[in-house]
């Protein structure tokens, strides 16, 4: 309350909160701090990976959520696509709704900078549509395996849409399970451009100008 308190200060006017978000790895804290939310303010915790299956209950228990961050500025963080998929089965099986953060800054898996500074590294990056697409999947009841082998593709031409359903493959999505997927378990992915997602969704022929 005294942080909020300052940052209304120097904005000079009143602060919402409207998420929390965190590093968090004890069922202790992560139950104490949505509780201390109350209803209304989802709490997003990052857990580490492994432990994914260990911590859902709590989260269930807790009407929390779950953060996983696939990627950053550097090349050694960003995790493997066998753990990215049990993470997104899990929580799928558990009704735990997740956000995807950290080098999500494209529609589909490649190579790309991993800053915008000249010369940067380049490293293969998760694509948003990859992480969505096998959680939408993995409500359809696919297998890990399935998920993962999703997370690697980095063919656009894998991915179509229309107006009823979404392919990956020969893998089908009806509207009703994404319409499902999106409202409980795969809410949002974070980036740090605004444009490059647009920009690729409408070079790849996804969205309009």
């Amino acid at each position: 309350d005294g942080d909020l308190a300052r940052i209304a200060a120097c904005a000079g006017s009143p602060v919402r909160v409207e998420v929390v978000e965190g590093r968090l790895s004890r069922d202790d804290e992560i139950t104490r701090i949505a509780r201390s939310l109350g209803p209304g303010i989802p709490l997003y915790a990052e857990i580490p990976v492994a432990r994914t299956d260990e911590l859902l209950p709590s989260l269930a228990g807790a009407g929390a959520r779950a953060k996983i961050r696939t990627g950053g500025v550097i090349a050694d963080v960003f995790p493997a696509a066998a753990e990215v998929a049990r993470f997104i089965l899990s929580c799928s099986r558990a009704s735990v709704p997740f956000k995807a953060t950290a080098g999500l800054h494209h529609p589909v898996r490649g190579s790309y900078p991993l800053s915008y500074d000249a010369g940067a590294q380049c490293t293969t990056m998760y694509g948003f549509l990859n992480v969505f697409m096998a959680a939408a999947v993995a409500r359809s009841g696919a297998g890990v395996s399935t998920l993962e082998r999703i997370l690697m593709d980095s063919d656009p031409a894998h991915f179509s849409f229309s107006d009823v359903d979404a392919s990956w493959c020969d893998s089908h999505v009806d509207l009703a399970t994404l319409v499902d997927t999106r409202a409980s378990t795969a809410i949002a992915f974070g980036s740090c451009s605004f444009r490059e997602p647009l920009d690729d969704l409408v070079s790849l022929g996804l969205l309009t100008s």
